[in-house]
């Protein structure tokens, strides 16, 4: 009976869904090393991707690196972009930047937009080496081709502000409704003041309240907060106290404190003890973060 109890649990593990993924990862190892060993670049890669998360075999970071270099020598953009990682960090490898920049360099010239990225903002900050402007450009321009949504942002923001390049708040506004449009968060209230201003676009408030009511449905309290104020005064919205003070709370419930004291103004107005509660509700809660005007107003309110 005992024998036959032990044969039993043997037969549940092995029938058992996590065996049965391990046995299945274990099989796809095997059939992607064979044709690694046959010089296939897209199964090294995989079998290095396994070896450094231990998928489907023991994890080995060392021969993660070793299968990583197989295919990025045979110009895997992909694995070369895994080799920058593993030198910068020194895993699997000896840490070396000098090697990591020369290998993100080799994804980035063979068209990998996130190696395109990375390499511009290590050349834009002076990271691993000074390179002039134009290459700064030339890679940020190569990731926008390639639908790179921060890259798209980054060079608008490169064009407003001159830097790197000849400034032109018009190419940034075309650069920022891409990424925008794409519902990139920053591009989205850079084009908001844009609209507002009238900053390398014909002013428009109705624009900039469209842009940044997409920012507040993302759920950044501060878009949120600026949502409320338009709605508050009229700005690019019709007037309308309701959501105002609906959008207040939602920038006010994620902590914003100018939100917080922003609602707990508004209710004090009303002159109603239900709206009073919530009013101390939020004003006490700007006040936990040190808020002096809250403070101030809970005193004269008590």
């Amino acid at each position: 009976m005992k024998r036959i109890n032990v044969l039993f649990l043997v037969m549940a593990f092995f029938l058992s869904p996590v065996a049965l993924a391990q046995t299945k990862e274990s099989l796809k190892f095997d059939s992607a090393y064979r044709k690694a060993e046959k010089g296939d670049n897209e199964a090294q890669r995989y079998i290095a991707y396994c070896y450094l998360t231990g998928r489907g075999i023991a994890k080995d970071e060392n021969k993660a690196a070793q299968w990583y270099l197989k295919a990025a020598q045979q110009g895997d953009r992909k694995a070369q972009l895994s080799l920058f990682g593993l030198y910068r960090i020194g895993q699997g490898v000896e840490k070396d930047t000098t090697m990591a920049y020369e290998w993100l360099k080799k994804s980035a010239d063979n068209g990998h937009s996130e190696a395109q990225y990375v390499f511009s903002t290590y050349a834009l900050n002076k990271v691993s080496r000074d390179q002039p402007d134009s290459v700064v450009i030339r890679y940020l321009t190569m990731a926008t081709q390639n639908k790179h949504i921060k890259a798209t942002y980054l060079l608008g923001c490169c064009y407003f502000e001159g830097k790197s390049v000849d400034k032109d708040e018009k190419k940034a506004v075309d650069l920022w409704t891409q990424s925008a449009s794409e519902g990139h968060l920053q591009s989205q209230l850079r084009l908001s003041s844009c609209y507002f201003l009238g900053k390398g676009c014909e002013k428009s408030d109705t624009e900039g309240f469209s842009w940044l009511l997409k920012a507040a449905i993302q759920g950044d309290p501060q878009s949120q907060y600026k949502v409320g104020g338009c709605y508050l005064n009229g700005n690019g919205v019709d007037k309308d106290d309701a959501k105002a003070i609906e959008w207040f709370i939602k920038a006010a419930d994620q902590g914003y404190v100018e939100a917080q004291i922003r609602v707990g103004r508004l209710y004090l107005n009303k002159n109603k003890s239900v709206k009073k509660k919530s009013a101390i509700h939020y004003l006490e809660k700007a006040a936990e973060n040190g808020n002096s005007e809250a403070i101030e107003l809970l005193e004269k309110n008590k």
